[in-house]
């Protein structure tokens, strides 16, 4: 009896078979840890070679703007929160602020007053008792450094113009005020040190500075950081799925998808938490914003769907307002309808009035007969 020959394998290659071979995505996957790869080359070398500027701050005296006498002219708190953070922002302000109180206090009320009055009392007589202190307003001096906001030098200035002084001058000039209105200046000069001192001691944690520290660079970043997220997120997925044997080339797309919408929904995200639309619970310091960027791009599907669930808040909030400003539209109209029914039914004259207090007494008395006779 004839056997028949073996049937061709058709998945055995040697036994001429043609059946495809079944993806592996070992492709896709090597795609992937390429394009990580460069996109932290790039980040790397834009950090160190091409925009260094951005991880450094803008200066003390962007951030906090002086007058010449020291007074505060300008200064953002979210700023200084953004830079230094809540607790030292708020010591750091609290600090310049008190200084620049105290200091227009003094300028504008105690040494105005004190240097007014020496220069159109004594001034004069001093010159005029004593001859060392020809010219006879060297006190021009003083109140120009004084006005130009260089108390040291005005304290100075008044301390060399007393000294050339006699005893009788001085004493003719009133000690008290003199010596009052030197303590004064050089207290201005004192506060005005400090202001500059603290505004020039603003300084940024180095161990924050491994961040771009400017808004743009920050939010930036926030964006690269949440395509690494997506990025290793979607190596550890496609890596189990290759191990399990499952992996299906329709996925790609889906993936190369995610690398696109993900760090958008990411940004939205961002920008929420950054203007304050939402509250994240934690400080919003510009090294936050990369680190949140990576967590929402490694879960893009639950970013999706947080991002819907908030939108579906703002579409409830905004159609509940909608109908609100219809309501409180039509409310004037109808108020103004029935103060004119009331104003129709109010008697005009004495028979109306018998009449409508007859109406009403009937109408009590029936209901009173009614609720007696059927009691609850």
């Amino acid at each position: 009896m004839a056997t028949k020959p073996p049937a061709e394998d058709a998945g055995d290659p040697g036994a001429g078979g043609h059946h495809p071979r079944r993806p592996t995505g070992t492709v896709f996957l090597v795609f992937l840890w390429l394009f990580l790869l460069v996109l932290l080359a790039g980040t790397f070398a834009a950090h160190v070679w091409f925009l260094p500027g951005l991880r450094q701050p803008p200066s003390p005296a962007e951030l906090i703007r002086l007058d010449r006498y020291g007074r505060l002219e300008a200064m953002s708190d979210i700023d200084l929160r953004w830079y230094l953070g809540k607790d030292a922002a708020a010591v750091l302000g609290a600090a310049i602020r008190g200084n620049s109180d105290r200091i227009d206090h003094a300028k504008t009320g105690v040494v105005n007053q004190a240097l007014l009055e020496f220069e159109v009392k004594f001034t004069p007589a001093a010159a005029a008792s004593d001859p060392r202190c020809a010219p006879a307003r060297p006190f021009d001096r003083i109140r120009q450094d004084y006005e130009a906001g260089d108390f040291a030098a005005a304290a100075q200035g008044l301390r060399n113009f007393v000294k050339g002084w006699s005893p009788d001058s001085q004493k003719q000039a009133g000690e008290v005020s003199l010596f009052n209105l030197m303590y004064q200046l050089q207290q201005l000069a004192d506060l005005q040190e400090a202001q500059t001192h603290a505004r020039d001691s603003l300084q940024v944690p180095y161990l924050h500075s491994i961040f771009w520290m400017r808004p743009r660079g920050a939010l930036a970043e926030a964006v690269l950081w949440s395509i690494f997220g997506t990025l290793v997120n979607l190596i550890v997925n496609v890596a189990q799925v290759r191990a399990r044997g499952r992996y299906r080339t329709s996925e790609v797309w889906i993936s190369l998808s995610k690398i696109i919408y993900g760090p958008v929904l990411s940004l939205v995200l961002i920008l929420w938490i950054y203007f304050g639309i939402i509250d994240a619970s934690v400080e919003v310091r510009f090294w936050l914003l990369p680190l949140l960027g990576f967590i929402f791009g490694y879960n893009t599907r639950k970013t999706a769907v947080l991002v819907d669930h908030i939108s579906d808040k703002i579409f409830t909030a905004v159609g509940a307002s909608t109908k609100n400003a219809g309501a409180d539209d039509d409310g004037p109209g109808a108020k103004s309808a029935a103060d004119g029914v009331a104003a129709a039914a109010q008697p005009a004259t004495l028979p109306q009035l018998r009449r409508m207090a007859a109406t009403v007494a009937a109408a009590h008395l029936t209901s009173a007969l009614i609720a007696t006779n059927n009691p609850p």
